[in-house]
């Protein structure tokens, strides 16, 4: 997302129609443009007098690739539009065009690299390395969940609201890993796994068929214009002409190569194979309808809808959602803070001579202890926790949680946000309130947790 930022001088009156001298070509970051632009055109008019010369030069900016502007007899550069476009206009004075090219160009260079590097500190105050990592979230006001992470981003890329609906639950364990559901679909997170099979698909018509106790027959000879998978001995067909179900899951599917098109492997990831042939239902408004049921989904024809939307896919994700056991509700976890100089009499000793204390607080049942927990303790912004004394070493931190996992008693967490400390000692105390926080349940054996993509005492250790 960078803006590229010109000033170029006019080699005649007429702007409009002569070559001009580009002075510097320059590429920042968009979020720095229009402050730069005011900032050194303000500059360039102020100092107009001391160098001889009248505003006659042009500042243009604009944004990646749809047009190009001539900026030299020999160069043309790309932009975006022409909607961005500000000029400042100057008249030469007489002095002569080679010394009005020079101290053009030598104050151009000078006061831009000043500035760059004042607004790229000013950039990392205003938008710490975090920031990216938290607006990779999307709160759902429908159903009043948030996906994020991961599994926002398999959700954007592979089909969204269409193919998986609206989600249905925050991400929470279920038998060791990280799931998330949604109306059509159960995300499951695999970090043992390289992208994009890091993220898989629940086998929920699977899971439900067989729950339902049916056994579809074996499907006998192959319709034309039919597809027959030999796997499962059941055949797919389109329900009206060119649409149906087999167009559908031709046409829709995981993204794996990012060529154009739907690659079988790439419909064959997202729905899986037929386990059944087609059959009449009724729908949950009470609508005839056809349906067949697939490894990941079921098909459903809806013949009075308008195209494109007479097939349409079962909220398998809800109907799971509401068969599965519900998981045990915690309604009370333990914070961890620091009391300093203690030497391990009150805790468990950690660096600087300091312990580390629980503190048991009372929370809303919910059914994901360690989220909750690791919230509670990011939420306390004050150096001293109440009257107890102890010291709260991220009282001056902005920490969010990305993602959570519990896999075969290890967890790992991935925070983002600003990391800040109060002195080297604040180090252990940091390490050890967060993970004495993770620790704390006897589902988890070991942590990994990292901040902003790094490992968390790769991050105190640089400060």
């Amino acid at each position: 997302n960078q803006s590229l930022l010109m000033v170029h001088h006019p080699q005649s009156n007429d702007a409009e129609q002569s070559e001009h001298l580009t002075l510097g070509i320059l590429a920042i970051p968009s979020r720095l443009a229009e402050p730069f632009e005011r900032v050194f055109m303000r500059h360039i008019a102020s100092n107009a007098a001391q160098h001889a010369f009248a505003p006659d030069a042009t500042v243009r900016r604009a944004r990646s690739v749809r047009y190009s502007m001539r900026v030299s007899a020999t160069m043309s550069v790309p932009f975006i539009s022409d909607d961005a476009t500000q000029r400042i206009r100057w008249t030469r004075s007489s002095k002569k065009h080679r010394y009005l090219e020079r101290t053009l160009r030598s104050m151009f260079m000078r006061h831009f690299i000043r500035l760059l590097l004042l607004g790229a500190l000013i950039a990392n105050l205003i938008h710490p390395a975090g920031g990216a990592a938290q607006a990779n979230s999307r709160f759902f006001p429908e159903t009043g969940r948030t996906v994020g992470g991961r599994f926002l981003e398999f959700w954007q890329s592979n089909g969204g609201l269409p193919v998986f609906g609206y989600p249905l639950s925050d991400q929470i364990q279920e038998q060791g890993r990280l799931v998330q559901y949604f109306e059509r679909q159960r995300f499951e997170l695999h970090p043992e796994n390289a992208r994009p099979y890091d993220v898989l698909l629940g086998r929920l018509g699977a899971e439900l068929l067989a729950r339902s106790g049916e056994n579809p027959p074996i499907g006998s000879g192959t319709p034309a214009g039919c597809v027959r998978f030999d796997l499962t001995q059941h055949t797919v067909c389109n329900q009206s002409g060119n649409s149906g179900f087999l167009s559908y899951w031709r046409s829709h599917g995981l993204e794996f190569d990012r060529r154009p098109g739907t690659s079988y492997a790439e419909s064959l990831a997202l729905f899986g194979y037929p386990l059944s042939e087609t059959y009449n239902a009724i729908s949950s408004n009470g609508e005839p309808i056809i349906a067949q049921w697939f490894e990941r989904a079921r098909f459903e024809w809806h013949p009075n809808n308008p195209q494109p939307f007479k097939v349409l896919l079962g909220r398998l994700g809800a109907e799971v959602q509401s068969a599965a056991p519900t998981p045990p509700l915690v309604n009370k976890v333990l914070i961890f803070m620091v009391a300093v100089g203690d030497d391990g009499r009150s805790g468990k000793r950690i660096g600087c001579n300091d312990s580390i204390i629980p503190i048991t607080l009372t929370i809303e049942p919910t059914p994901a202890p360690l989220r909750a927990a690791l919230t509670q303790l990011f939420a306390v912004k004050s150096q001293n926790y109440g009257e107890s004394g102890l010291y709260n070493a991220l009282y001056q931190s902005d920490l969010r949680i990305d993602s959570l996992s519990i896999v075969n008693a290890r967890a790992t967490v991935h925070l983002s946000g600003t990391l800040r400390l109060n002195g080297v000692c604040d180090a252990p105390r940091v390490q050890a309130q967060i993970e004495e926080t993770v620790r704390q349940f006897a589902t988890v054996g070991s942590a990994e947790i990292f901040v902003n993509g790094k490992r968390l005492a790769d991050v105190l250790s640089q400060r």
